[in-house]
């Protein structure tokens, strides 16, 4: 739930992503996002490639890297 879908969410879910993979020696076929509006019941779905999960994972370590600065 929530007011929609962030850049945030994509890093989030690529290090997930890469947790799974780690953890349980498994490939996965990309990843998704869905945001569920709980004033209308609306829902909105993102699909991401497993490139694009890739790319996010390098924003994430990145990410990780500053903060830890």
């Amino acid at each position: 739930t929530g007011s929609g879908i962030y850049p945030e969410h994509f890093q989030q879910i690529s290090a997930y992503a890469k947790a799974y993979c780690e953890e349980t020696r498994k490939r996965l076929n990309g990843g998704m996002i869905i945001n569920f509006n709980k004033n209308d019941g609306t829902f909105k779905v993102k699909e991401l490639s497993n490139k694009e999960i890739g790319h996010e994972y390098k924003k994430f370590l990145a990410l990780l890297k500053y903060k830890q600065l």
